[in-house]
């Protein structure tokens, strides 16, 4: 892409976090990883423990509405702008979401060894999420889902996007954090939900 932007290419580079659901309603994807995450560690009443890691999850409407303002201005060609939380310091650890989903629950949620969780996935998680099991068994193995196991806890630049969306204030306004995972949980509770009306 750098090379087409040098040769004159009117090209922009976006970078986005992990994409979620719609921060209002909560609706996201299933199939996800992280929706399928979340929803058996609710079923399951646990967790697998994380590294120590930030979260960098981010609605599926602000991605769509920041990406379209600025693929909207020529002034933002040749350029890359990370899609993330506009105020990087609002982000949170993967340890501190877990924390606020099991907060949520009815039942706190335990942390457990990914091992112990994978056993407690093969044994009681979502039927029609089990595809998922090889996946999730190679990645959670070496503390891998979507998060990496160097223990750093990375912030990404944000300047660009800033700027870019300084005339559209609303945009940057995204919800805090906690209130968003709030939000999904509803969702995620849902679908962890059996035919009986059981998590």
């Amino acid at each position: 892409m750098w090379n087409a932007i040098a040769n004159g290419f009117p090209i922009s580079i976006y970078r986005p976090g992990i994409v979620t659901g719609h921060s209002g309603t909560g609706v996201d994807k299933p199939e996800d990883l992280l929706s399928r995450l979340m929803t058996n560690c609710i079923q399951l009443d646990a967790f697998p423990t994380p590294p120590r890691q930030r979260n960098h999850i981010v609605p599926v409407n602000y991605v769509c509405a920041a990406i379209l303002h600025i693929s909207q201005s020529p002034a933002n060609h040749g350029q890359a702008f990370n899609v993330v939380l506009p105020d990087q310091a609002e982000t949170i650890t993967m340890a501190h979401t877990f924390e606020i989903l099991s907060a949520c629950c009815s039942t706190p949620l335990r942390a457990v060894s990914s091992a112990e969780w994978l056993q407690l996935f093969r044994e009681r998680g979502k039927q029609g999420m089990k595809v998922a099991t090889p996946m999730l068994q190679e990645r959670l193995a070496d503390s891998l889902i979507w998060w990496d196991t160097t223990g750093r806890m990375a912030t990404f630049e944000t300047a660009n996007l800033r700027r870019a969306l300084a005339d559209s204030p609303d945009i940057l306004n995204v919800k805090p954090m906690p209130k968003l995972l709030r939000t999904y949980f509803g969702r995620w509770e849902g679908v962890a939900v059996d035919t009986n009306g059981t998590v």
